[in-house]
């Protein structure tokens, strides 16, 4: 009877997912030995994307993709209707491997796995998009530097909007090692003259070490300062080069930068992986 009402209440659904019949000839051998039909596997996307709603901001694979759209997946839209987002994903133009023109689109690792999964076996090409990570909560102070956000004290009441917001510019960053050098930073953001820096410090952190060579912050678990440089970023494009130039190694978080005898609420770059660390 369960079964039967879930059914009833899938079709009576007018915003329920449907897959084309291109894309289901592509699948039908695969899925129907499974016990699928064309509706049950409509279903099963639809009950994916109810599950994934329902989950923590946090648990989407952090690690992000570029998706040549070729093939199966030549458009959009049929990447989408693959991955089951609710919203079409970012696109880029960028030159292939080939040094031909070719459009991309951005998926997360949950999404790569489930359509090369889906798509067996079609070969699909994707790069990984090794970039930072960003995602500030609107309505929280998530992720923080130094605050771990899984105790329940630093669970907000209620949401409240928190700044720097994700596209806020301009914006301070707080730079420790190489980034905090004038001219090394002049050259990766192509500025015409050396920027000037304020000398700050953060809390609440750590420097480790990595690879044996490259600096580390971290969070700790004693109120430690790490000193370094406050910069303004201005621009959107400026953050995306500091962002490739960290690489996925390291994720954007907020934290409080004490430059020139004040409070500044910034970002900085925190390392994400502690068992590379030394």
């Amino acid at each position: 009877l369960e079964a039967a009402s879930r059914i009833k209440e899938h079709r009576s659904n007018i915003n329920r997912p449907r897959i084309s019949d291109e894309h289901w000839d592509m699948i039908r051998s695969r899925k129907t030995l499974i016990g699928h039909d064309k509706e049950s596997y409509e279903y099963s996307i639809h009950h994916r994307q109810i599950t994934a709603r329902l989950l923590p901001e946090s648990t989407p694979s952090k690690s992000e993709y570029l998706l040549k759209l070729e093939g199966p997946l030549s458009s959009v839209a049929a990447v989408r209707e693959a991955a089951g987002f609710d919203n079409d994903p970012p696109i880029f133009k960028a030159n292939d491997d080939t040094g031909d023109d070719a459009t991309f689109v951005v998926v997360n690792g949950t999404a790569k796995d489930s359509i090369s999964e889906q798509l067996k076996p079609f070969q699909i090409t994707f790069i990984r998009n090794a970039k930072a990570y960003k995602n500030l909560s609107p309505t929280s102070a998530y992720p923080t530097l130094g605050i771990d956000f899984t105790l329940t004290q630093f669970r907000p009441d209620k949401p409240v909007p928190v700044h720097p917001q994700q596209e806020e510019y301009p914006v301070w960053y707080f730079f420790y090692g190489i980034l905090a050098e004038p001219d090394r930073l002049a050259r990766l953001l192509g500025l015409p003259i050396e920027p000037t820096f304020d000398r700050a410090f953060v809390t609440g952190d750590a420097i480790k070490t990595w690879a044996g060579k490259y600096r580390a912050l971290v969070d700790a678990d004693r109120q430690e300062n790490v000193y370094g440089r406050a910069f303004l970023v201005t621009l959107a494009q400026q953050e995306d080069t500091l962002r490739y130039y960290e690489t996925d190694n390291y994720e954007v978080v907020r934290c409080k930068i004490y430059a020139e005898m004040e409070e500044r609420q910034g970002l900085t770059f925190r390392f994400v992986d502690n068992a590379k660390l030394s």
